[in-house]
């Protein structure tokens, strides 16, 4: 292909709400030759998808220059092609080309996570997505041996008996760091109402919620339950 390999590498995956046509992939290209912040070797587009083999400008702020390029990519999108939701991720920095592939799917994964979890929506690199990483391969685990939460599961029949809401509280719960004030203000109840809940849901669930193993696996059941949904 006569292409110029640079020494490090990743893939940057941009997903459109509909399929890429001709006039879109002309702005595109466009758009990519009004940069310095990376440098693209090559590009190609699988109907919603638009992938960059790329090399940043400069290594030692690789994931900033990338960040950037991902931010101004998509602003662009939306003031020339009135394209609002296009989603852009970054997979690992490699120097290897035979992982070319894993760059790829981490930026898929990405993705994803981005859709699944808001929280997430403002990371742009697979590196930075934290124990999320880990989720794809735990949920196909746990579908595979089909593992179900007892504690969840006690706690998701009372909720669908009695029209109560102890899953979200103990997830909001656990995101706020086990701080029963910082989750009451999340949810918009008074703190007394939420240790309430909280009695109730250790009551009810079986769950020692001063107990660290206990709360970690309850967390990411939570976390993986979301991504069976979806």
């Amino acid at each position: 292909m006569h292409l110029s390999l640079p020494p490090a590498f990743y893939v940057m995956v941009f997903e459109f709400p509909e399929p890429i046509d001709d006039r879109q992939l002309q702005h595109i290209r466009y758009s990519m030759s009004d940069t310095q912040r990376i440098s693209v070797v090559c590009h190609a587009v699988d109907h919603r998808y638009f992938i960059l083999l790329a090399s940043p400008a400069a290594f030692a702020s690789w994931k900033e220059h990338g960040a950037a390029f991902i931010g101004s990519f998509t602003k662009q999108m939306n003031n020339r092609l009135r394209v609002s939701s296009v989603t852009g991720a970054c997979g690992s920095l490699l120097e290897d080309y035979s992982r070319v592939e894993t760059s790829y799917r981490e930026a898929l994964t990405l993705l994803r996570q981005k859709k699944v979890f808001p929280a997430q929506a403002g990371v742009d690199h697979y590196e930075d997505l934290g124990f999320y990483r880990f989720l794809p391969p735990i949920y196909e685990y746990k579908q595979t041996h089909r593992m179900v939460n007892p504690h969840l599961q006690r706690l998701s029949e009372y909720d669908r008996g009695h029209h109560t809401n102890l899953v979200e509280t103990l997830e909001v719960f656990l995101n706020s760091d086990s701080n029963a004030k910082d989750a009451a203000a999340a949810l918009h109840i008074h703190t007394n109402t939420m240790n309430y809940r909280l009695a109730r849901i250790a009551e009810i669930g079986d769950i020692d919620l001063k107990n660290m193993d206990q709360k970690v696996a309850l967390y990411i059941d939570l976390k993986t339950n979301k991504l069976i949904s979806n």
